[in-house]
């Protein structure tokens, strides 16, 4: 997919075992359409996004886990997101996103 100028690309992928939601606004994408995307295990959406600070979030059914994050993205930029949740290291049984 060629990227117009102007705009970029970003590839969201489920690097998690389980399913996840995928929530990026309206705001940021190009096209009109949904803001949610559910990606079983191992699949990916591609998005033409509008270039700049992009915060999305992320959840999965499993254990109720979410999380929110933001990164810069460059015009003509493409960008590949694997999204998936870690154990927080602090034992404190909660899970991190991680991207």
């Amino acid at each position: 997919l060629t990227v117009p100028p102007g705009q970029a690309l970003i590839v969201i992928h489920n690097g998690f075992d389980q399913q996840i939601r995928f929530t990026l606004d309206q705001r940021y994408r190009v096209e009109v359409g949904l803001s949610e995307y559910d990606l079983l295990p191992g699949q990916s959406v591609s998005l033409l996004v509008y270039p700049g600070q992009l915060a999305f979030s992320a959840s999965t059914p499993w254990r109720g886990i979410s999380g929110n994050d933001d990164f810069l993205i460059e015009a003509e930029q493409t960008r590949d997101l694997w999204i998936t949740f870690v154990p927080d290291p602090d034992g404190s049984g909660r899970w991190i996103l991680q991207f």
